[in-house]
């Protein structure tokens, strides 16, 4: 029956493990992906060409749309044992032997969370940039009259406009803290054991 999956999980010693695995990539992925996609919004925001942002967008955003088994197969080419983009070209050019990324755990942390990042940031910072782009230019403009550096700028007007759509974001993205991304465990990592 059903229950006997609940007995084997209760038994087997690993649901403190599982659990804090899970809270703990998820609390991790918050954070990372709030403060890149902050960061990269000002950034884009601060373009005075008005052509390289939405170029810029563009790009960011099109992971959001990639799936998970296509982006495991993007991360393989880059971590292949023999042929991968960073054990061929990187590390063979600074004369390092090649890393058994998928038979080696202690990188797979790391390398969630870009991933992670990379497909998710993008979508976060153009929510952020269209909020950015509803603040009063009268700000700017009087900041710029007090003699304010785009930091003080940054700092004292754009983030603290910003502030409530940041904490909505991060209110929503909480609401997910248990539902781990099944996909990015088991398809980017190839389901290895590592």
């Amino acid at each position: 029956s059903g229950f006997k999956n609940f007995e084997f999980l209760f038994k087997s010693g690993s649901l403190w493990r599982i659990t804090r695995n899970t809270v703990g990539y998820s609390l991790v992925f918050l954070v990372v992906n709030l403060i890149l996609a902050v960061g990269i919004a000002v950034a884009i925001n601060e373009l005075r060409n008005k052509l390289l942002p939405k170029t810029y967008q563009t790009f960011l955003i099109m992971p959001n749309f990639l799936s998970l088994v296509v982006i495991s197969y993007l991360v393989y080419a880059f971590l292949h044992p023999t042929n991968g983009f960073i054990n061929k070209s990187i590390l063979e050019l600074i004369g390092s032997d090649p890393v058994y990324w998928y038979s080696e755990r202690q990188y797979w942390p790391f390398i969630l969370t870009f991933v992670n990042a990379w497909k998710g940031v993008g979508i976060g910072a153009v929510i952020y940039i269209a909020a950015i782009s509803g603040i009063d230019p009268e700000y700017y403009e009087a900041a710029v009259i007090d003699g304010a550096s785009k930091w003080r700028q940054i700092v004292n007007i754009t983030l603290p406009t910003i502030q409530p759509v940041i904490i909505i974001i991060t209110i929503l993205s909480m609401g997910s803290i248990f539902s781990s991304e099944f996909g990015l465990f088991y398809q980017v990592t190839l389901n290895s054991g590592a």
